[in-house]
């Protein structure tokens, strides 16, 4: 082992007077034949130790207790029991090519507010399930998706809505239903600037404790291609043109328990009255206003 430096001049030396230019007098390396290095420093202010491997890996402490490793190679550290890392300042890791952490068991992030950012692109998945809450009262989820938005649930969908839904679709608004269609909800409110298009496979149905409102400020088309039926205690048709000449080709009912009111000079091939049970052909087919 080779002794670089003049030990001959640490002797009776002071190491509080320190050197400001070229090498500092307490400072005492020691190399090897291979060429690795090992150093100590006891000037005072610049005290360190530092050990350097031949291919240039190193790791050194400094003066006010620092410390510095770099690995040239390849590095791998392995715990055979518990580890743990306690950093009270901050912690930058920098991770130049592609990072893969692996845990058996559970993996828990706590943090007073936690970011992820994706430059490119971004893909979580659950084996089995996954779950996004809110714990405090006023929190909330925000999605924005600057392209598409696709959703899709391969088993039943449940949505549970506490309060009002506001829905605001600036475009088309399309919605394809194959089997039943059933909705049980407080308050909705969907606004479409566009066109609305909902395709029903099976049945379509409206409940409503107090009543439904249909309101359209331009045309309004009701059109089956079987039969069309309307129930009511009370049937009416809003003063105004009202083209019924289609229910009066074809084969259509209206029903009611009350009084049916509508334009004059409305003719039906039939009047029937329900109400008292009474039937009678005869009667007069004008609709009484």
């Amino acid at each position: 082992m080779e002794l670089i430096g003049n030990t001959s001049q640490n002797i009776g030396a002071d190491p509080a007077e320190k050197i400001d230019k070229g090498p500092t007098v307490f400072n005492r390396v020691e190399k090897t034949v291979s060429g690795h290095q090992f150093e100590v420093d006891d000037t005072v202010g610049n005290e360190r130790i530092k050990r350097r491997h031949t291919a240039g890996t190193y790791e050194e402490w400094d003066a006010d207790g620092g410390r510095t490793v770099v690995v040239v190679g390849h590095n791998y550290s392995a715990h055979l029991s518990g580890n743990s890392i306690v950093v009270h300042g901050a912690c930058n890791i920098t991770v130049a090519g592609d990072c893969n952490l692996q845990v058996e068991k559970s993996l828990r992030a706590e943090a007073e507010d936690i970011y992820l950012n994706s430059r490119k692109s971004m893909n979580i998945s659950a084996g089995t399930t996954m779950s996004l809450e809110t714990r405090e009262d006023g929190g909330g989820i925000g999605i924005v998706s600057a392209g598409e938005y696709n959703l899709t649930v391969k088993g039943e969908a449940h949505e549970k809505f506490e309060k009002s839904l506001d829905t605001d679709i600036t475009d088309d608004f399309d919605l394809t239903i194959d089997g039943n269609y059933e909705a049980l909800i407080g308050t909705i409110k969907e606004r479409v600037r566009g066109d609305a298009t909902f395709s029903i496979g099976k049945e379509l149905e409206l409940d409503a404790t107090t009543g439904i409102k249909i309101i359209s400020s331009d045309n309004l088309t009701v059109q089956s291609v079987s039969k069309t039926q309307f129930d009511s205690a009370q049937f009416k048709i809003a003063t105004g043109p009202v083209n019924i000449v289609p229910a009066i080709i074809a084969d259509s009912t209206i029903d009611a328990a009350g009084e049916i009111t509508g334009p004059r000079d409305v003719k039906l091939s039939q009047h029937k009255h329900t109400g008292d049970g009474r039937s009678d052909p005869a009667a007069p087919t004008s609709i009484p206003l």
